[in-house]
């Protein structure tokens, strides 16, 4: 016989669950959450027979976590090395895809949202697929084309409810409404009112669904990938894709290594490690912690002027400007890091490009621009002690140091 039914949203592991009130007390009873209206438990929670401890009655027992264990400097090297250790595993598999990986670490360490452009056939899938594999997330995964409905993502309708209620509301279980990382193909197929959900979806971690009523999604991160450069005919629909602060162009593999590896790994294909769902909550919440001062910022700011004045024209809004340092913050704590350097800066190569053509440039206008005077000048003087050592090494070889000069400078 089937028990009252409680709906509510786990803040303490993530996901929307629909279940039992005895499952309930039994699995979540110690959780924090968040109920629906109406669908809260009746009872109280059921008394566990045990020894009391300290004069005070026996908790429900759950299963811990994690956010118990006290944040120290070895848990964060310990959840590094988790992170490290799955992100190697990853490019081991994925091959010429360290950019892209990192920006998946980026997006989900700081909770933003990440696009992948790329012609078929290029592995997006593939590296999204690996990637949830990795982690412990609830994860969903749906391939749109234009007959898409909302229904296909969020869930159809609960039509017995409605009769009995005379409410909407939507069956979510198993829908992206309670996943907390989603993966959406072929994003440019997407209509009109799939994209203006998904907008506030993204944005506010909720739902508005029919009744008006707001309903809280564990969403972490949306990857989406697309074959094409998203073409918005208004701007209400270009600010969709404004939406995902990282984005990157997928290419196919351009060394032979790489083919050959692919070849091999597709058909022998190795176990991944998983990062735990703890150590992924805690390196969260250390990219909250992360200290920017007001010089870095004035560095950055600099840069960005820079960006727009220089050859590359590159002017971007001052929202995203804010936005991208989240991914800085994130970059920052995946190099085991609470403050910020120039060199964190490099997630504007996957942040403050609108227009394809202007992707490959921004690249190497960072390479350029990222050096500090002092990483060029320990970049000279490392040329050096080499010249020096390959000239020392061919005296003592015996070459008449005249044959070395014009070794050096060339022939006339």
């Amino acid at each position: 016989m089937i028990g009252k039914q409680v709906r509510f949203l786990d803040r303490t592991h993530g996901g929307l669950l629909t279940i039992d009130e005895s499952d309930y007390w039994a699995q979540h009873g110690n959780c924090e959450v968040q109920f629906a209206p109406g669908m809260e438990p009746a009872g109280k929670a059921p008394i566990v027979a045990g020894p009391a401890q300290n004069g005070h009655s026996p908790a429900i027992e759950s299963e811990p976590d994690g956010s118990d264990i006290i944040d120290t400097a070895d848990q964060f090297n310990s959840d590094l090395d988790q992170l490290k250790a799955v992100i190697a595993a990853l490019n081991n598999v994925a091959f010429e895809r360290r950019d892209a990986i990192n920006c998946l670490f980026w997006s989900l360490l700081s909770k933003n949202h990440f696009i992948m452009y790329g012609l078929p056939g290029v592995g997006k899938s593939y590296l999204i697929r690996n990637f949830a594999n990795c982690v412990e997330h609830s994860y969903f995964e749906y391939q749109i084309d234009q007959f898409t409905g909302i229904d296909e993502l969020f869930g159809g309708w609960d039509y017995k409810y409605m009769k009995d209620s005379g409410l909407m509301r939507r069956v979510t279980a198993g829908r992206m409404l309670e996943k907390e990382i989603a993966f959406l193909d072929e994003i440019g197929n997407s209509s009109s009112p799939i994209r203006n959900a998904l907008k506030t979806l993204m944005n506010e971690r909720i739902y508005i669904d029919e009744n008006g009523e707001s309903l809280q999604a564990p969403l972490q991160t949306l990857v989406s990938a697309s074959n094409s450069e998203l073409d918005f005919t208004n701007a209400t629909e270009e600010a969709f894709e404004d939406r995902f602060l990282a984005r990157m162009t997928i290419r196919d593999l351009e060394e032979d290594e790489s083919v050959v590896n692919m070849l091999m790994t597709t058909r022998n294909m190795p176990q991944l490690p998983v990062i735990s769902h703890a150590a992924i909550t805690r390196l969260q919440k250390k990219v909250r912690e992360v200290q920017f001062t007001r010089e870095f910022f004035m560095m950055a700011q600099r840069l960005r002027r820079k960006l727009a004045e220089d050859d590359l024209g590159l002017v971007v809004n001052a929202r995203r400007f804010n936005w991208t340092m989240d991914l800085v913050a994130a970059n920052c704590v995946m190099h085991g890091r609470l403050t910020p350097k120039r060199s964190d800066l490099q997630v504007w190569a996957a942040s403050m490009w609108k227009d394809r053509d202007k992707e490959q440039p921004l690249l190497e206008w960072l390479k350029i621009n990222l050096a500090s005077a002092l990483s060029k000048i320990e970049d000279t003087e490392a040329q050096m002690d080499q010249e020096l050592a390959a000239y020392t090494e061919a005296v003592q070889s015996g070459i008449p140091p005249t044959q070395l000069c014009q070794r050096r400078l060339g022939p006339k």
